[in-house]
């Protein structure tokens, strides 16, 4: 099933304009004081994105950039701002995609868990090599903890066998490594579903003559190895030290807190539970004083994105109001109210999430093409129904970063009859599909996820348009198609991460009813042989 995208997290900017942000969080931590550490982290996660995509290039100036992360992760301002400069006076690429790594971007993962884990076992000689793109940054703060040296690698081939071959600077620095008799620590987040990043680079390190028991894996789950994917997985996972390293919580400094499960505070019976993927969502905090709601929304670039758009959706009334921040999480103010299911739907309902609608395709525009998303609804059609789809085509005519999360529980009536979107500033631009893309996308979830019928997504539709002269009837069906199979196989997928547990039945349960979906709108066009055609 195609699930995850590729370029999740990725931004083309101009070199100068990613080194200036650089330079304006060290200013700003200037200006706040010594106490106040935030912009030297975010500052981190930039440097590491940079020296990342500078190492993919195997541009010289890595070298400068490795400098700057590394003083970074010293928190060493006069250090890092000498290297930023040598950067700024280089002969740097015009522009560079820079990619925001998964775990600091939606898993509050925090780097100095792995410095704090790797001062307690290292044996005194160490070196670490950082898998990218999130171990540069992870690589960079180890490697301050132990006092040594780091290099970091990327892995290349088939996501579920990944091999690793060093080149001829790498290959002499791991030997001259080996002849210090060093431990070797290769971090990364994960392991993934197949952990073959891991492996290939623990069998590199092993071919260039580093004993097996000198090597230790540090990733940021648990994992036994027989779940892995990789070819031979269980037998070759067994065969290094794994440690994961300890989940980084709430955020600390600030209130005392306690862990949310909206649907056990909500009305929703418990049969009528969504689904949850535990182990893919962001965390979420209530606060003692039942005053703020916390949701890990990012560090870095990503974070900054998305609490952009969170206070856009709370100033202009659709969502809770943003009232603080702190080590990635976003506080938004705690709202009582009651979750909306689909027999709630009624013409203020429609009135409303039109308007919501037609603001995100105005405000939040960000230009794409259909290219990965027809890729995606292609191959799980086929993959879900063994229907091959003909000239299948998602048009693109109001780009934005959508909701993409239009479910009736995502909608709260709060006081006085007002309705607000909840969660709703990163599942249109996070890991999973669809990414960026047309509104359609969303006008689609809705009429799916609320089950309308034709008169009720025709009001819907015209409403959508009379706000925003935009009319999405012409393109709607194929992503009424494809809304539906990226929820089936995403059902699946999660299904089959948690065998016998209850959220694997709800989502068992959602799948059917996506396949349901998935069929009846295929069925007219296959039927009358106009698009699709069965394989």
């Amino acid at each position: 099933m195609l699930v995850f995208r590729d370029t999740a997290g990725q931004a083309r900017s101009s070199s100068a304009r990613l080194l200036g942000a650089i330079q304006d969080l060290l200013d700003e931590r200037v200006t706040a004081g010594e106490p106040h550490q935030e912009p030297l982290t975010n500052a981190l996660l930039r440097g590491g994105e940079i020296e990342c995509a500078l190492a993919d290039l195997s541009h010289k100036s890595a070298i400068t950039a490795a400098l700057l992360t590394g003083a970074l992760a010293r928190q060493d301002v006069a250090s890092a701002a000498a290297a930023l400069h040598a950067l700024r006076s280089g002969a740097l690429p015009d522009s560079l995609t820079v990619t925001a790594p998964e775990g600091f971007a939606y898993y509050a993962l925090d780097p100095f868990r792995y410095a704090d884990l790797v001062r307690t076992i290292s044996d005194g000689t160490a070196f670490v090599i950082g898998i990218r793109s999130i171990g540069t940054v992870l690589s960079a703060v180890c490697a301050v903890a132990l006092g040594c040296e780091r290099m970091t690698v990327r892995p290349a081939g088939h996501p579920y066998d990944r091999e690793l071959q060093f080149d001829d600077a790498q290959r002499s620095q791991v030997r001259h490594e080996v002849g210090r008799s060093a431990e070797f620590f290769v971090v990364d987040e994960g392991p993934g579903l197949s952990g073959s990043s891991f492996l290939a680079t623990a069998e590199a390190l092993e071919r260039e003559g580093v004993a097996r028991d000198r090597i230790v894996l540090l990733g940021s789950r648990e994992c036994a190895g027989r779940d892995l994917v990789a070819r031979d997985a269980a037998s070759r996972w067994a065969r290094h030290r794994y440690i994961a390293v300890p989940s980084s919580g709430a955020p600390t400094g600030s209130r005392p807190f306690r862990d949310w499960d909206w649907r056990r505070e909500s009305s929703l019976a418990e049969a009528e539970w969504p689904a949850i993927w535990s182990q893919l969502t962001p965390p979420k905090y209530i606060a003692n004083d039942g005053q703020r709601l916390w949701k890990y929304e990012g560090r870095g670039r990503a974070g900054d994105e998305v609490r952009s758009r969170g206070a856009q959706l709370a100033a202009a009334g659709y969502s809770p109001e943003v009232i603080d921040q702190w080590q990635g999480f976003t506080a938004y103010r705690y709202i009582e109210g009651e979750a909306l299911s689909a027999g709630d739907w009624d013409q203020a309902i429609g009135e409303r999430i039109a308007e919501y609608l037609a603001f995100r395709a105005r405000e939040f525009r960000n230009e794409t093409d259909a290219t990965l998303l027809t890729e995606m609804t292609r191959h799980n059609v086929r993959a879900l129904l063994g229907v091959e789809i003909g000239d299948f085509q998602l048009e693109v005519v109001r780009p934005c970063v959508c909701d993409a999360r239009l479910m009736p529980h995502e909608w709260l009536r709060a006081g006085e009859g007002q309705v607000l979107k909840t969660d709703a500033t990163m599942h249109g631009d996070n890991h999973f599909f669809p990414g960026p893309c047309d509104i359609a996308w969303d006008v689609a979830g809705a009429v799916i996820e609320w089950q309308l019928d034709a008169a009720a997504e025709e009001e819907l539709i015209a409403c959508y348009k009379r706000l925003s002269d935009d009319d999405v009837r012409s393109r709607l069906a194929p992503y009424k198609i494809a809304y539906a199979a990226f929820h089936a196989a995403f059902a699946e997928m999660a299904a089959h991460s948690m065998p016998g547990s209850a959220e694997a039945q709800r989502f068992e349960r959602d799948q059917h009813k996506y396949l349901d979906r998935l069929r009846a709108e295929i069925l007219p066009f296959t039927a009358e042989e106009k698009i699709y055609s069965i394989a």
